[in-house]
Protein backbone atom coordinates (compact mmCIF):
# COMPACT_ATOMS: atom_id res chain seq x y z
CA UNK A 1 0.00 0.00 0.00
CA UNK A 2 1.27 3.12 -1.19
CA UNK A 3 2.01 6.01 1.56
CA UNK A 4 0.29 9.27 0.94
CA UNK A 5 1.42 11.36 3.35
CA UNK A 6 5.09 11.39 5.05
CA UNK A 7 6.31 13.04 8.15
CA UNK A 8 4.84 12.95 11.50
CA UNK A 9 0.65 13.57 11.09
CA UNK A 10 0.64 14.91 14.89
CA UNK A 11 3.06 17.74 13.86
CA UNK A 12 0.70 18.69 10.84
CA UNK A 13 -2.09 18.72 13.54
CA UNK A 14 -0.42 20.95 15.58
CA UNK A 15 0.66 22.91 13.13
CA UNK A 16 -2.77 23.40 11.78
CA UNK A 17 -4.32 24.02 14.93
CA UNK A 18 -2.07 27.09 16.19
CA UNK A 19 -2.40 28.10 12.12
CA UNK A 20 -5.96 28.56 12.14
CA UNK A 21 -6.14 29.56 15.78
CA UNK A 22 -4.04 32.98 14.59
CA UNK A 23 -6.00 33.73 11.59
CA UNK A 24 -9.00 33.05 13.38
CA UNK A 25 -7.82 35.14 15.89
CA UNK A 26 -7.58 38.07 13.97
CA UNK A 27 -11.57 38.63 13.30
CA UNK A 28 -11.91 39.11 16.70
CA UNK A 29 -9.23 41.40 17.51
CA UNK A 30 -10.08 43.36 14.81
CA UNK A 31 -13.70 43.79 16.35
CA UNK A 32 -12.40 44.32 19.71
CA UNK A 33 -10.23 46.91 19.15
CA UNK A 34 -12.37 48.87 16.47
CA UNK A 35 -15.31 50.59 17.82
CA UNK A 36 -17.70 51.10 14.16
CA UNK A 37 -17.79 48.83 11.21
CA UNK A 38 -15.99 51.35 8.77
CA UNK A 39 -12.96 51.22 10.91
CA UNK A 40 -13.45 47.39 11.23
CA UNK A 41 -13.43 47.59 7.40
CA UNK A 42 -10.55 50.22 7.20
CA UNK A 43 -8.27 47.83 9.41
CA UNK A 44 -9.58 44.93 7.81
CA UNK A 45 -8.32 46.65 4.19
CA UNK A 46 -4.77 47.20 5.79
CA UNK A 47 -4.09 43.71 7.84
CA UNK A 48 -6.09 40.88 5.77
CA UNK A 49 -5.00 42.61 2.25
CA UNK A 50 -1.50 42.46 2.56
CA UNK A 51 -1.25 39.60 4.37
CA UNK A 52 -2.96 37.39 1.43
CA UNK A 53 -1.42 39.45 -1.18
CA UNK A 54 2.55 38.51 0.87
CA UNK A 55 1.20 34.50 1.04
CA UNK A 56 2.57 33.98 -2.13
CA UNK A 57 -1.32 33.07 -3.71
CA UNK A 58 -1.59 36.28 -5.55
CA UNK A 59 1.78 36.77 -6.74
CA UNK A 60 4.69 34.53 -6.50
CA UNK A 61 7.43 35.19 -3.88
CA UNK A 62 10.43 34.73 -5.84
CA UNK A 63 9.28 37.58 -8.31
CA UNK A 64 8.88 40.01 -5.01
CA UNK A 65 11.65 42.36 -4.69
CA UNK A 66 14.07 41.27 -1.79
CA UNK A 67 12.45 43.17 1.47
CA UNK A 68 8.81 41.73 0.30
CA UNK A 69 10.63 38.16 -0.05
CA UNK A 70 11.63 38.78 3.81
CA UNK A 71 8.21 40.26 5.00
CA UNK A 72 6.11 37.22 3.34
CA UNK A 73 8.74 34.60 5.19
CA UNK A 74 6.87 36.46 8.62
CA UNK A 75 3.32 36.25 7.45
CA UNK A 76 1.74 33.23 8.91
CA UNK A 77 -0.66 32.77 5.76
CA UNK A 78 2.94 31.79 3.45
Amino acid sequence: MRRLFRGNPFALLLGTALYLLCVLGIGPLISTVCRTQQQAIATHFFVIDPAFILSGFSFPIASMPGFMQGLSNVNPMT
